[in-house]
């Protein structure tokens, strides 16, 4: 999982996170994150051949699926 990066005056999180490191985060398979983005219940972007799955959204699922 990709550590925040510390500054002086902030601490930077990441803003997108690609799915496998997603399934490593949540403890997800892969298949069960790429079934998430099929029936967009995640949010994702893909730049050139990348996809990336938005932070907020990972973020969103779960605090849903706790309540």
């Amino acid at each position: 999982m990709p550590e925040p990066v510390e500054n002086e005056t902030a601490v930077l999180k990441p803003l997108a996170y690609k799915p496998n490191t997603v399934a490593e985060i949540t403890g997800l398979s892969r298949s069960s994150v790429f079934k998430l983005l099929r029936e967009k219940k995640l949010d994702s972007v893909t730049v050139g051949r990348s996809r990336l799955i938005l932070a907020q959204s990972v973020e969103k699922l779960l605090s849903s699926e706790a309540a």
